[in-house]
């Protein structure tokens, strides 16, 4: 854009130069060959329009190199924002690779994860059957002793009934022995005195006998 504008602003210059150096020629010889003065001043009057066209063209030629200068400045800022941009699309693009690499390497480490998880979910599921079957071993473990213990508990129950009426049979024996002994003791004492009246007795016929005795020897 830069050579083009360049190029079209010396080809103007070049071709306004040809244009007026031509007429100039071209009129010092129609005064040296006819010395018209009338062509002379339709000349001067040309060249003065030419001057005021040159100025023109000047002016567009300054305006076209101030933009053309404008448009360098604008090319200038354009491409070192056009740099900048490209830097910052590297910077992110090279970010945009860090982060994808961390992304696969996450994913990766993710899917690792994953394995370990459903490895350590594997071995949970199996201990929780095997614990599962310890609890089901023990719940009948638990039946089994309950039934013993109920079975235990029913025998226990009729040996303290049997107890319970074994006690109270040997209270009634207790106090059945206690008034047996009581009499016993009772006719104990009556047998006793039942026997001083009978040894008294038994004397008392011995005295008999003896005084009899006595009698019959004292008569014979």
């Amino acid at each position: 854009m830069k050579g083009k504008v360049i190029k079209t602003g010396i080809a103007v210059v070049i071709s306004i130069g040809l244009f007026v150096g031509g007429a100039a020629i071209s009129g010092a010889d129609k005064t040296i060959n006819w010395g018209k003065e009338g062509e002379i001043t339709s000349i001067y009057a040309a060249l003065s329009t030419l001057d005021g066209k040159l100025g023109i063209k000047q002016t567009e030629l300054k305006t076209a190199k101030d933009a053309l200068v404008a448009a360098e400045a604008a090319s200038k800022t354009s491409k070192t924002e056009l740099d900048q941009l490209k830097q910052t699309n590297d910077s992110l693009k090279s970010q945009v690779s860090e982060l994808t690499a961390t992304v696969s390497r996450k994913d990766a480490e993710v899917q690792q994860k994953n394995g370990e998880i459903q490895q350590k979910n594997g071995e949970i599921q199996q201990k929780i059957a095997e614990i599962q079957q310890k609890i089901e071993e023990g719940n009948q473990k638990v039946a089994a002793k309950q039934k013993e213990f109920d079975a235990k508990q029913a025998e226990l129950n009729t040996a303290n009934e049997k107890l319970a009426a074994a006690t109270q049979t040997i209270a009634q024996y207790t106090t059945d022995k206690r008034n047996l002994q009581t009499s016993l003791e009772s006719l104990k004492a009556d047998n006793d005195e039942t026997k001083i009246k009978l040894e008294k007795a038994q004397k008392e016929v011995q005295d008999l006998k003896d005084y009899a005795s006595q009698l019959e020897n004292k008569y014979k």
